[in-house]
């Protein structure tokens, strides 16, 4: 196992942040995951688990703990007839290597999520979507393997353990590790997956900052009650920043985007102060609060 030390964290998070591990190490296999979580805990200290580092956000400028990149990127197909296939796939795997593969063998159940980032074990997490259609990562899902916080324990679990929701799975309560999935894909035309893909990732490119530093959708949508009481047309937080005219604001390297209000922009990739990131989130809620008496719940993951 190599364990590095003071490893910026910038070419590893979607948002660029300047966030150092004091310890940094990958794993590329099971064992070596276990073996890097019996490290951290043999050195009391705590650790966190890193896939394709979208969706998420570090309070501070050093993590004080042993970071583990997610390595498992392993895609292999278990069972296959001419109308459908079981792939296993490993929760490092990158979602766009994933796609690619399905969109080129016709795998149909995953090309609205073109363009979308991270890793399949963090989008499992998160339940990621995409709502034209509704789709979710998820919907393909039969079971997972799963690893327990103390590394440990692994178990092999079915979908309806998940309870999957908006923006939830049950292992964002347990803290369990999602070493795998196996999913089945029905197959078509991979002309027709193509041309689905393209308009998804089409509508992504019109409509969020592609190509930006963030970490997606910052905060959470309104619930619908809330979205009746005012009478809105949607339950999006983007278009509530929006209407609170903060689209476009900027607190130091910090900037709301003007092409998706929910999404914050790093100006300054590996050199904006994260002082300044919360300054503006909190700005944010503060004006939401006051017009809406509505708390912004953040969507991403702070550590």
């Amino acid at each position: 196992m190599n364990i590095q030390k003071q490893i910026s964290l910038g070419a590893f998070l979607t948002l660029k942040t300047a966030t150092k591990a004091r310890y940094f190490t990958e794993a590329d296999s099971l064992p070596a995951l276990q073996e890097a979580i019996a490290w951290a805990r043999y050195h009391h200290l705590p650790y966190c688990l890193i896939g394709g580092g979208s969706n998420l956000v570090f309070r501070t400028d050093e993590y004080p703990g042993l970071i583990i990149k997610n390595s498992l990127k392993d895609v292999k197909v278990i069972k296959e007839d001419e109308r459908s296939v079981t792939v296993l796939v490993g929760g490092g795997c990158p979602l766009a290597l994933l796609i690619n593969r399905a969109l080129a063998q016709g795998w149909s159940g995953l090309e609205y999520h073109r363009g979308l980032p991270g890793t399949v074990g963090g989008a499992l997490a998160m339940n990621s979507k995409w709502t034209k259609p509704l789709a979710f990562v998820s919907d393909n899902l039969i079971k997972a393997t799963l690893l327990n916080r103390d590394g440990n324990r692994v178990r092999s679990v079915k979908r309806p353990y998940f309870r999957f929701a908006y923006d939830f799975s049950t292992v964002q309560t347990t803290g369990e590790i999602i070493v795998d999935g196996s999913f089945h894909f029905p197959k078509a035309e991979p002309a027709l997956l193509r041309k689905r893909a393209e308009a998804a990732l089409a509508y992504r490119k019109e409509t969020q900052p592609v190509g930006a530093a963030t970490c997606g959708c910052f905060f959470q949508n309104i619930s619908a009650a809330d979205q009746r009481r005012l009478r809105l047309p949607t339950a999006s937080a983007g278009y509530l920043i929006d209407r609170c005219g903060l689209k476009g604001v900027s607190v130091g390297g910090f900037s709301v985007s003007a092409v998706h209000a929910n999404f914050i922009v790093n100006l300054h990739p590996g050199e904006s102060c994260l002082g300044d990131l919360f300054n503006l989130t909190n700005l944010i809620k503060t004006q939401i609060e006051e017009k809406y008496q509505i708390k912004l719940k953040e969507e991403v993951v702070m550590i």
